[in-house]
């Protein structure tokens, strides 16, 4: 029998370069990564109310977080975080997106 993992605190960040804004390198805070200055926005993929989420192994779950990107972003980073429930050890996941996406 699988039992499902409880999750908490799954939060998404939004984070942008725009289209008049050089590309720079973050610094030794971000290990000298790309640096994505402008916050275009935030949310919980869990609703406020409750306390938890389930993730059951193997099985795929989709988490939503509908909003909208400005015109002007050229590049988007979307990282997002959770924490499990019974151990507080954390996961997270980034992803970056060139806007407007190649079809």
């Amino acid at each position: 029998m699988t039992l499902p993992l409880k999750i908490k605190d799954f939060k998404c960040e939004l984070l942008g370069v725009m289209n008049d804004s050089p590309l720079e390198l973050g610094g030794q805070k971000i290990r000298n990564q790309l640096n994505f200055p402008n916050k275009i926005g935030d949310g919980s993929f869990i609703p406020l109310n409750w306390n938890y989420s389930f993730v059951y192994p193997c099985v795929k779950t989709d988490y939503l977080h509908v909003t909208f990107i400005p015109k002007n972003t050229k590049y988007l980073l979307v990282k997002s975080s959770f924490y499990y429930l019974e151990t507080n050890e954390s996961h997270h996941a980034g992803k970056i997106l060139k806007i407007p996406m190649d079809k």
